[in-house]
């Protein structure tokens, strides 16, 4: 018998990156799409899988039996996700291992994964979690320590790779290109050459160049963190020199983004308390659990901050489980 509240519990007791990495865009929208497709809420045997309650060849079963589908439906849905979702965070999870003996990954596979990253999967790698960013680098560090050449070929991608990086076309040699990585840096080098540069000469770039005067706030910080990458990969190891590891990156973020995560949740109940003269948690504790969960989008609180949040809120797992199955 499978219970999603012991299921949930064992999740959130994970290591935070497999949390972030199970929670990342790049699988919750997998897996909204699957259930939009087949009209089955899905997440709950996706998290089964997850923690370990569930195999893979089990899931049409489990499907068949608690949403009462036809068995060939069933593995129909089964298969897809375990093609589109469960497949695909099985590799991420062992690409992002750093156990140096694990199994079912090679230095060859993890190249592979890195050169399709680099070749046209890199802007969302600059959207995770700095855990997430900081993992990616170990794994990409530990390469280059094997296979120093390894970097030419990663930069080399970059300068291949056709990701829209902002919404608009640029001009690049006097004529309108798409907004790829690749047109992106051909314009910054075209304007400030392939030696290193500082912080000063980008933001000169982002700030007074042609191509980037009308841009969003969201897609000058997006160049920022794709400028930084290339400038970290182009002159590694000259950027990390003297520097100790924790601060070594390829994939930029900011240690900024650490004390985020960490005080992140004091955070969303200071406003709150501010706005009730500081009797926001004597307010909380007198509500009803309907009133504490209804104020929070919980699609976008996940993993140890929803448990986080929770305990502040003084509700319990179960309650929270049932709480949102009444609001399907």
């Amino acid at each position: 018998m499978l219970f999603l509240e012991d299921a949930l519990q064992k999740f959130e007791s994970l290591d935070p990156e497999v949390v972030f990495i199970v929670n990342s865009d790049r699988f919750t929208r997998k897996i909204g799409e699957l259930s939009q497709k087949f009209g089955v809420d899905l997440n709950a045997a996706v998290l089964y899988c997850v923690v370990g309650d569930l195999r893979p060849e089990e899931v049409a079963d489990y499907l068949s039996q608690e949403n009462d589908i036809a068995e060939g439906k069933a593995k129909l849905i089964a298969d897809d996700l375990d093609k589109q979702v469960l497949k695909p965070m099985e590799s991420r999870l062992l690409f992002l291992n750093s156990d140096p003996d694990k199994d079912g990954m090679n230095d060859a596979q993890e190249k592979d994964i890195l050169r399709q990253m680099f070749r046209e999967n890199l802007l969302p790698e600059l959207q995770e979690q700095f855990l997430i960013k900081n993992a990616v680098n170990m794994r990409i560090f530990d390469l280059l320590e094997k296979d120093s050449n390894f970097k030419r070929e990663l930069e080399r991608l970059l300068y291949e790779n056709n990701e829209a990086v902002t919404k608009n076309n640029i001009m690049a040699d006097k004529k309108s290109a798409s907004p790829s990585i690749a047109n992106w840096l051909k314009d910054f080098i075209a304007k400030n050459g392939t030696s290193d540069f500082n912080s000063v000469v980008l933001s000169n770039y982002l700030t007074n160049s042609e191509n980037t005067r009308n841009l969003s706030q969201e897609e000058r910080t997006q160049l920022f963190s794709l400028f930084n990458l290339y400038r970290n990969l182009k002159f590694f190891p000259d950027t990390v020199d003297g520097k100790p590891m924790e601060e070594w990156r390829i994939i930029p973020f900011d240690a900024a983004e650490a004390k985020e995560f960490i005080e992140r949740d004091n955070k969303k109940f200071q406003a709150a308390e501010n706005a009730a003269g500081g009797g926001a948690r004597e307010e909380v504790a007198g509500q009803t659990i309907e009133q504490k969960l209804s104020q929070f989008d919980w699609s976008k609180i996940v993993g140890i901050e929803r448990r986080a949040l929770l305990e502040e809120l003084g509700v319990g797992l179960k309650d929270f489980v049932k709480w949102t199955g009444e609001k399907k």
